[in-house]
């Protein structure tokens, strides 16, 4: 993508209060990485050839959850059922906002395949002490293939091929959420992480988020890497050197956004607000965010959000809607990409969120 051109996303703001999940539910949104597709590599005399899908993460919402349940899991090539339903472990459960996350093993290599394109997989939630099987919707992933090695067979390159789930969607994904400190005094404050595409280490590369009210900046923070989350080695041509494509989530910490509460809940003092000499109030100052993004001195997003006067983000239609399905009061708000490695622009449309489609009323 050209430095300058534009391209519109979204952005996540999570709270911290307690949702409670009558039925168990997928969530769509969370303040945390959320849910991860992998194609798992499967070889053929010794060689790379083809994949099988393993779901990593998968989050869910359940107010009456027992560590019994389990989440189980069909996969779907060309609408058809693939393999047999496999059956996915908690791994994380957060008794107070009633939500965790599940694990699931990948197909075995006898139903692998060697195509590229949109899969899916089905999703239900067991209660075996109750007796209860419950659907929770279906979601969907794009494929592609790359030119894993320099395999040669009679001086002909005939490069092994290797698969990878697109993660171009999550390009125009960038969440703010709440962070809490050590102690029960200490006021929350924002974070933000936001995706970035790039090669070798690019994750290194020195972001640093601006963000600004009423025209002033308010905070400036650099960006936190930890590797890349999704990362493949390819090949252009015989004899070259690897190439690497990287997709990396970003984190920011702005210490300086707090909330007017405290980690236990109780309203910060006007007193003890003078020890956070840097502090900007976020109940004292409702309104329009922005918050710039730079890498290496270019400017690469420009991210948008309203805070209202409790101190709440105030959400999209397909949120309300409950089209999509949050922790807490995440919120969907406005993001630009102004500059960004080449991408497919039309990916966040098409399966964002691992949804078949965004739907209507989600930040334009």
């Amino acid at each position: 993508m050209k430095a300058g051109a534009i391209a519109v996303g979204v952005c996540l703001l999570y709270s911290g209060s307690v949702f409670a999940y009558e039925k168990p539910t997928l969530i769509d949104l969370s303040n945390t990485q959320g849910t991860q597709v992998k194609t798992s590599r499967v070889n053929k005399k010794g060689w790379p050839w083809g994949w099988v899908p393993q779901v990593q993460k998968l989050y869910v919402g359940f107010a009456g959850h027992d560590n019994a349940d389990i989440i189980i899991v069909q996969h779907y090539k060309k609408r058809k059922k693939w393999g047999k339903p496999t059956k996915c472990k908690q791994k994380a459960w957060w008794a107070d906002i009633k939500y965790g996350y599940f694990e699931c093993p990948a197909l075995p290599d006898e139903v692998a395949i060697n195509k590229t394109g949109v899969f899916s997989f089905k999703v239900s939630y067991k209660q075996p002490l109750a007796g209860k099987i419950t659907p929770m919707g279906e979601r969907f992933y794009n494929v592609l293939s790359f030119k894993v090695d320099q395999h040669v067979v009679k001086k002909r390159w005939i490069p092994s091929i290797g698969f990878v789930v697109d993660q171009d969607f999550r390009m125009p994904e960038a969440r703010v959420g709440i962070a809490h400190g050590k102690y029960a005094h200490e006021p929350p404050f924002l974070y933000l992480f936001a995706w970035f595409k790039g090669g070798r280490s690019s994750g290194n590369r020195k972001h640093l988020a601006h963000c600004y009210f009423g025209g002033k900046k308010i905070q400036e923070q650099r960006g936190n890497t930890h590797g890349p989350d999704v990362e493949i080695q390819h090949y252009k041509k015989k004899g070259g050197s690897p190439l690497r494509t990287e997709w990396h989530r970003i984190q920011f910490y702005l210490h300086s956004l707090r909330k007017g509460v405290r980690k236990d809940g109780k309203p910060v003092a006007d007193a003890d607000r003078k020890s956070w000499t840097k502090a900007h109030w976020l109940d004292k100052n409702p309104g329009d965010y922005k918050c710039l993004i730079t890498v290496d001195g270019d400017l690469a997003r420009e991210i948008h959000f309203t805070i209202d006067k409790d101190q709440n983000v105030v959400k999209p239609a397909c949120q309300t809607s409950g089209a999509v399905v949050s922790v807490d009061d995440a919120t969907l708000v406005r993001q630009v990409i102004k500059k960004a490695a080449k991408y497919n622009k039309k990916a966040w449309k098409k399966w964002g969120l691992y949804l078949k489609g965004l739907p209507k009323g989600c930040p334009e």
